[in-house]
């Protein structure tokens, strides 16, 4: 592989990550989010005011629990929505006393689609990951992330099972994910080139390996 490729392939990677972490930074920052609702909600200056600590506190819980699923290296849907779904409700008793009720659904239906914003921000980071563990160049990001973001989506199914059906049933999930590997490596490799398929693999083997640690672990 030639210096010129190398450098393209770290560019490319660096720039993804970067850009998705500051992305994600900017879309649920507090600031952002108020600015968006003083619009939609036509609110007071007053209103506004009191609005600003449940904001600001849950723009930090979607902040930390993007970071927390990127850090894992894989989602779990049904947790990350209840998860999401719980501190929205509890956003909304904060301030039921001093918005009506049209406000009230407009908050609902801008908590709705903000929590929906962070699910994709997390497959977003996650590929941005898997981006850089197989250095693709931006053309092949562009290209494979509808597989990349398939495969997130139906590994969080399997995790999801994993995490009710216990330790129990970790030999059927390996089963699972090997099967669940093949098929990626097959939707993959026209795509990728052989040291890339190489890093596909590692990154595979240690991606259940991380499932494993962090679902089982004390």
């Amino acid at each position: 592989m030639s210096i010129q490729r190398i450098l393209l392939l770290i560019t490319c990677s660096v720039f993804f990550i970067v850009s998705s972490g500051s992305a994600t930074e900017q879309e649920f920052d507090s600031k952002k989010m108020l600015s968006e609702l003083e619009t939609k909600l036509d609110l007071s200056e007053k209103k506004l005011s009191q609005l600003e600590p449940t904001i600001q506190s849950k723009s930090k819980e979607l902040k930390k629990s993007i970071h927390g699923a990127v850090g894992k290296g894989f989602m779990e849907l049904d947790e990350l929505n209840s998860k999401l779904g719980e501190v929205s409700k509890d956003a909304q008793k904060k301030v039921k006393d001093f918005l009506n009720g049209e406000e009230m659904s407009q908050l609902k239906e801008y908590f709705k689609k903000i929590d929906r914003d962070a699910m994709i921000a997390v497959k977003e980071r996650l590929v941005a990951d898997i981006s850089k563990a197989l250095e693709l160049t931006e053309q092949q990001i562009q290209e494979l992330k509808p597989v990349l973001e398939e495969s997130f989506t139906q590994l969080s199914t399997m995790v999801t099972q994993l995490a009710k059906n216990g330790s129990e049933s970790w030999d059927e999930f390996k089963r699972q994910y090997e099967q669940f590997s093949n098929e990626l490596r097959e939707k993959l490799q026209n795509s990728l080139d052989d040291e890339q398929m190489k890093k596909l693999d590692k990154y595979n083997e240690e991606k259940k390996n991380k499932i494993h640690m962090v679902m089982f672990s004390a």
